[in-house]
């Protein structure tokens, strides 16, 4: 769920609570008992329901940014809210408190903790390199940038040896070779046996440098993908970015993808 919806469910769910403190205080005035099958009764009831569906999709959608102490104070606000027998100042305090800790607690943690799925920056490579080439490639690349705009060094180098491991498949796929590529089991090459095997097509007329930066892309994904006490930081995959944009374009014109 996206950051916003959040947001937008915890909005109607503070706005349903201060219904039902409405709801309550007009009742009192007019000394109808919430709990009994009446005007104001059901109104409550009918908001009590609403309340209640929202707290379980915020308490399934924040469980893992809320502690318990957190959660167990949510729903002890809530219950004070929903309760029949709650009085008026205690219900209005609970009301100020379930705003506060709104605020003050649980938007300032999704806005943390929730990323949209579509990245604001391109870093890694522009999208306009791979749009309207292969959706598995627009996908690939709009993780790589996402990654990088979070800070994401590993996953990011990851995705883009794959990014490259895919591109390499396509190429020889486009020409007819894909055979060339696979072992006895059907099996596509793993990354070294794909640059190697593509870097000799001299007849396709592969650049220099897409020749000089294909291994260097393969280490950079294989210590993030494998190294255990290697931890990928942004200098390190900014040494290859240029070496990506060559690669991209080079090998996606040979597939006849551009």
């Amino acid at each position: 769920m996206s950051q916003q919806k959040v947001k937008d469910l915890i909005g109607k769910l503070q706005n349903a609570c201060r219904d039902a403190v409405n709801i309550a205080k007009t009742a009192s005035r007019h000394r109808v008992s919430l709990s009994g099958h009446n005007f104001y009764g059901d109104k409550f009831h009918s908001k009590l329901v609403e309340i209640s569906s929202l707290e379980t999709q915020i308490q399934t959608t924040v469980a893992n940014f809320l502690s318990e102490t957190e959660t167990t104070k949510l729903s002890s606000l809530l219950s004070s809210i929903k309760s029949t027998t709650t009085t008026k100042k205690q219900r209005q305090d609970s009301l100020k408190d379930l705003s506060l800790f709104c605020q003050s607690q649980i938007i300032p943690k999704i806005e943390s903790f929730t990323v949209d799925s579509t990245p604001k920056t391109e870093q890694v490579l522009p999208f306009a390199v791979v749009q309207g080439t292969k959706t598995y490639f627009e996908n690939m690349i709009a993780q790589a940038n996402g990654c990088y705009e979070h800070g994401w060094y590993d996953p990011c180098s990851v995705m883009i040896r794959k990014f490259v491991e895919s591109l390499i498949i396509v190429v020889f796929e486009s020409k007819n070779e894909a055979h060339e590529i696979k072992d006895s089991n059907d099996n596509f090459y793993m990354l070294e046996n794909l640059i190697n095997k593509i870097t000799t097509k001299t007849n396709w007329n592969l650049q220099r440098e897409t020749k000089k930066f294909l291994p260097q892309i393969k280490s950079l994904g294989d210590r993030s993908a494998h190294n255990r006490h290697y931890l990928c930081t942004k200098p390190d995959v900014d040494k290859v970015l240029s070496g990506l944009r060559v690669i991209a374009d080079d090998l996606l014109h040979i597939a006849n993808l551009k």
